[in-house]
């Protein structure tokens, strides 16, 4: 609905629907934010920080419909009239 906060839902499952932890974004709906989605080594969860703030903690991921391809990122229109999505920088790191 118009007015109402943009979502954030780190996805956990596909089946039999897609879910996840559901959260509002910080701020006015439609409003740019730096996500940072870390995960420190030897950690097996991860933290999911919007502007500097960290917004939630212990996210595994997904074990359904794992692929060799690498990691994903994704927008879309979930309950709202918008999804946008613009990533200008995406790091991955392994090692220590």
């Amino acid at each position: 609905m118009p007015g109402d906060p943009d979502l954030l839902r780190p996805v956990t499952g596909f089946t039999p629907a897609i879910h996840g932890v559901e959260m509002p974004s910080p701020g006015p709906p439609g409003a740019r934010h730096r996500y940072v989605l870390a995960l420190a080594a030897g950690s097996k969860a991860a933290e999911l920080w919007v502007d500097g703030v960290k917004l939630y903690s212990g996210y595994t991921g997904l074990a359904e419909y794992v692929y060799q391809r690498g990691p994903e990122i994704g927008v879309a229109r979930y309950r709202s009239a918008r999804g946008v999505g613009v990533f200008w920088s995406f790091r991955f790191e392994i090692g220590s």
